[in-house]
Formats: structure tokens, C-alpha cells, sequence
């Protein structure tokens, strides 16, 4: 005779996967298997992480709509594919600069070969 179905709390299942806690945390505090949830609850809990992270996505919207320039910064980086770019060129440098950058680097490698001496 089979083991009677273990009742399972399916609101905090939904609320422990929206906070997208691992399945091993789900499992120690519903105590159940996780084969059990993924045969009986596959669907609920990808619908439920899904609304987390639409919640989640909201809510730094809303943070960044509220001015959080970060946030903004962030979000534009994300979502609109801008990027920080440096871009350094040493045939722009003048020739007096360009100088003094390589006398520093190699008085910084000899400062390192030195030390590991």
C-alpha cells in the first residue's frame, strides 16, 4: 500500500519560491522530498519565481524613476545595451607624456623585481 500524500502548505511554497529561496531550503521547511515538489508543484513554483522576479523588476523601476541615479544607470546598461567605455590611445598622447609613462612603468617593474628578490 503506498504512503499516504503528504500535505503541502501550496501559499508558502508559492511565497518561498518568489523569494527565491533554493530547493533545499524549500524542502527543510515544508519537509517533503524535493523529487515530491517537482512531480506535484513544477508549474506553481515556475510561475511563482517568475512572478518574483517581475516583482523584483518592478521595483527597481520604481527606484529608478524615483531618482535613484544609480539605479538609472544600472537600468541603462541593462536594458538599453549602453555601455562605460574608456578608450585610450597612445598615438594621442603627447610625446613628453608618452615618455613619462614608459620611464614610470619601468620604474615600477624594477620596483617589483626588486621586492620578489
Amino acid at each position: 500500500m503506498p504512503r499516504p500524500r503528504k500535505d503541502i502548505d501550496v501559499e508558502l511554497l508559492k511565497d518561498l519560491c518568489a523569494i527565491h529561496c533554493t530547493m533545499p531550503e524549500i524542502c527543510d521547511i515544508l519537509q517533503v522530498h524535493e523529487a515530491t515538489l517537482y512531480r506535484r508543484f513544477a508549474g506553481v513554483m515556475s510561475e511563482a519565481r517568475s512572478g518574483g522576479k517581475m516583482s523584483l523588476r518592478r521595483k527597481r523601476w520604481h527606484v529608478a524613476m524615483d531618482g535613484n541615479v544609480p539605479m538609472l544607470i544600472w537600468l541603462s546598461k541593462v536594458v538599453l545595451g549602453e555601455k562605460d567605455r574608456v578608450e585610450h590611445s597612445i598615438a594621442e598622447m603627447p610625446e613628453e607624456a608618452f615618455s613619462q609613462l614608459v620611464q614610470q612603468v619601468g620604474e615600477r617593474i624594477k620596483r617589483e623585481k626588486d621586492v620578489k628578490k
